[in-house]
């Protein structure tokens, strides 16, 4: 199990490089930002706990391709309640307003 739970944090960690490498290479600011927020998320989750609605959806895809990779079963992995496991996120996204990427060095 430690050696499946390492690959998805490295798993995750590659999609941040790719994301950071595309960062670099993008003249538009806005998908700029957007890319560096993608490779912020990847590098916390699934890691780590997820904060926001951002973090924890991306933690569910990442947990939803590593079970499929694992089984081939994409029509069979069901993560139950879907809804009530994000809805945490949902509600405090809604009382605090939309997520702010961090610095760097913050």
């Amino acid at each position: 199990m430690d050696h499946s739970c390492r690959r998805g944090i490295l798993f995750a960690e590659r999609h941040a490089d790719l994301a950071e490498k595309m960062a670099r290479e993008e003249t538009g600011e806005a998908r700029r930002r957007e890319l560096l927020r993608i490779a912020e998320v990847c590098r916390r989750v699934p890691a780590r706990a997820p904060r926001d609605l951002w973090e924890a959806l991306q933690m569910y895809w990442f947990v939803h391709l590593g079970t499929i990779t694992e089984l081939n079963g994409w029509d069979a992995m069901n993560p139950g309640r879907l809804d009530q496991h994000l809805l945490p996120f949902y509600e405090k996204g809604i009382r605090t307003g939309p997520s702010r990427p961090s610095r760097p060095g913050s």
